[in-house]
């Protein structure tokens, strides 16, 4: 599982646990709130109507008193009433409180609500209880059963029935916990809104920052496969963080193996390939001392060892050649180059040695193809050249040789050439990028330095390309080397 993958899942369980938490935590504090809201406009009508009972009701100590009381028509008369209330978005139609009063045994003498609980002993409710004590009286964990039978879930404040300063009975004021249901469900149809727009919200810039975060790490991952992969790309921009310092010691690690392997590679390879024309120029010259060699075979001698010391000059400079690129990090310049001039170019370049083996030259530059294209034209006209020299070595008279360009799908320009020889041999074809690695050519029967490939390779990787040697079905190598057509950051 990729780290992309991990951070996000990670991310999303998160968010979705922090988020239920946080919606459960606020919801359950919710309920708790709307019933202290509750309870403290209930105390204000509780202890209204008991102030105005206490007036309202005769001196009579007796039960009948309690019936005397004016509230029972005011509340009937209020519950024929159309109400009508807007509060917000939600309308109420009806009363929904219940008002009983008790006499100094508890003893309900009056209900609005339920007329068969008159005669019941409320003395051992709490809200009764405290209030026949002088007390505020409350109780929220309670139920009655409506005329309905149905259970209702209620809270009931108590205040007592005073009168010349002794208490003669009390007055409760019931309401149902059912007229919180809407606005609750309102709150939390709320809150749940706020804390899913919330968890987006802090996922999203989270996500945004992790993957900020870990940008510089799998920008790092892309420079050590393309390292792996031989090419030669500048390092990712170093910060002053953690990642800027790994970043920076990577770098270094890099620069030293590739140093270390480089040297070591190359003092092997160059041992291997200097040893055949020492080897050769030392036999001429021993058999040079012989004073009675015949003049014409010391000519022959004489002409191996100026051949073997070309050989050595012009591998000991292809090999400067490829060093010094392989150690370019990025291109010194990037300028715009013409194709149909630089095609032109290396055409006349090999036309001598074309015509002299009857091998035909051949040019196309495709009508989508970008011109110009930019980058180093000496090291690209250097690469295409090499490839045009290759052909030629292994194409055999009155063959074919194509030099041709067209873009490519990922937005490159690709190079093609391709000749009617013999192809590469399947044995040669993984080692043919090699350094010092050469087959025979078939015009002469000798080796090349084994430098022109891996020469043209590096260039494809200077200009952000790449470079592919492949045989053609119908006969032939193909060579391909792709460019990328816009400049090159330095």
């Amino acid at each position: 599982m990729g780290l992309r993958i991990k951070v996000l899942l990670g991310l999303m369980l998160l968010c979705l646990g922090g988020g239920y938490a946080a919606y459960d935590w606020l919801f359950e504090n919710i309920r708790p709130q709307f019933l202290r809201i509750m309870e403290d406009g209930m105390v204000e009508h509780a202890y209204t109507l008991a102030r105005i009972v206490e007036r309202d009701i005769p001196k009579s100590k007796g039960p009948e008193g309690f019936h005397g009381s004016d509230l029972a028509g005011v509340i009937e008369r209020l519950r024929q009433g159309a109400l009508r209330a807007r509060i917000y978005e939600w309308e109420k139609k009806q009363l929904d409180t219940r008002v009983y009063l008790t006499d100094t045994k508890g003893v309900v003498r009056y209900d609005s609500t339920l007329p068969s609980e008159v005669g019941k002993d409320y003395s051992r409710w709490n809200d009764v209880f405290r209030a026949l004590r002088g007390q505020y009286g409350a109780r929220s964990s309670s139920y009655f059963v409506d005329e309905q039978g149905r259970q209702v879930d209620a809270m009931f404040v108590a205040f007592p029935l005073m009168r010349e300063d002794r208490i003669f009975g009390a007055l409760t004021v019931c309401r149902s916990k059912s007229s919180l249901v809407g606005w609750a469900r309102r709150a939390q149809t709320k809150v749940f809104r706020g804390v899913l727009i919330g968890g987006v919200i802090v996922f999203l810039s989270t996500w945004l920052l992790t993957q900020a975060m870990l940008f510089p790490i799998f920008r790092l991952t892309q420079y050590a496969r393309d390292i792996t992969k031989g090419r030669r790309v500048e390092p990712p921009p170093v910060g002053h963080d953690e990642i800027g310092e790994l970043t920076q010691a990577f770098v270094e690690m890099k620069n030293a193996l590739i140093e270390r392997q480089d040297l070591e590679r190359f003092v092997t390879q160059l041992t291997h390939e200097l040893k055949s024309p020492i080897s050769a120029i030392q036999g001429a010259a021993e058999l040079l001392e012989d004073e009675e060699m015949p003049a014409e075979m010391r000519r022959h001698f004489l002409n191996n060892i100026s051949d073997q010391t070309r050989r050595l000059h012009d591998i000991v400079q292809r090999l400067l050649d490829l060093v010094a690129l392989e150690q370019r990090d990025s291109l010194e310049k990037d300028e715009p180059i013409d194709l149909e001039g630089l095609f032109a170019e290396i055409s006349e370049r090999f036309l001598p040695q074309a015509q002299k083996r009857c091998i035909t030259l051949e040019r196309t530059i495709h009508k989508d193809a970008p011109t110009p294209i930019f980058g180093d034209r000496f090291l690209i006209a250097q690469a295409l050249a090499n490839l045009v020299q290759n052909a030629l070595h292994f194409t055999p008279a009155h063959g074919t040789i194509h030099l041709s360009a067209e873009p490519s799908p990922d937005g490159q320009v690709a190079f093609h050439v391709t000749d009617t020889g013999p192809g590469i041999p399947e044995y040669a074809l993984p080692r043919v990028m090699d350094r010092f690695y050469s087959l025979e050519h078939p015009d002469t029967g000798k080796k090349g330095t084994g430098l022109g490939l891996p020469f043209v390779r590096q260039v494809s990787f200077l200009h952000g390309g790449d470079f592919a040697l492949s045989n053609r079905p119908e006969g032939g190598a193909h060579a391909t080397l792709w460019l990328r057509i816009t400049r090159v950051s330095r």
